[in-house]
Formats: C-alpha cells, structure tokens, sequence
C-alpha cells in the first residue's frame, strides 16, 4: 500500500519463513509506513493514486492500511480469548468482572 500511495511499483516480498523474521518483517513493515506518513507533504496526501480500482487519496490509503491492521489484530483477540488465551497486555485487565 505504501508503494502504491507514493506512486511507486509495488514489490512483492519472498515468504518469511520463521517466526523471528516474520516479526521482524512486520515491524519493518510498520515503521516504513509510519515514515512514509510522516514524510509526506499535504500535497502528497491529497494526492489522487489509483487503488482497488478507484482514484483514492494516497494519505487515505496509508490511513486504511492502519486501520486494516487494527481490524486484523481485534479478530485476534476474539480468537485467542475464545481459546482462554489472555494477551500479555490484558495481564492486568479483570475481563470477567469488567474491572481495568
């Protein structure tokens, strides 16, 4: 998507094998659209790219990856609480009594 938004030719990645370079990938990842956000101009931003097939603004593109991420990421707290797992980060949380 961030290739796409600044009106670059996607790349397309090899298949990261382990789970140490799928992390690593993904932080990568993340930090390269986080800069590609903050470097770009109101221009830029506003900038029409085609995307699905539509004209979109590219800064609206950068905005839906991140907020795919999020949708993918909830999904997996529903999963993993559906199996008892409880995310490190909810160590703290008191999900069956509602208490933060």
């Amino acid at each position: 998507m961030i290739a796409i938004a600044r009106g670059e030719s996607e790349s397309i990645s090899e298949i990261v094998p382990t789970k140490p370079e799928i992390i690593k990938a993904l932080k990568k990842s993340f930090e390269r659209l986080l800069k590609a956000r903050e470097n770009m101009t109101k221009i830029e931003k506003e900038m029409l790219v085609k995307f699905i097939r539509v004209m979109q603004l590219a800064g609206g593109i950068l905005d839906s990856s991140v907020l795919h991420s999020l949708i993918h990421y909830s999904n997996v707290i529903v999963h993993m609480r559906l199996k008892g797992i409880v995310l490190p980060s909810w160590k703290d949380v008191d999900v069956e009594n509602d208490s933060y």
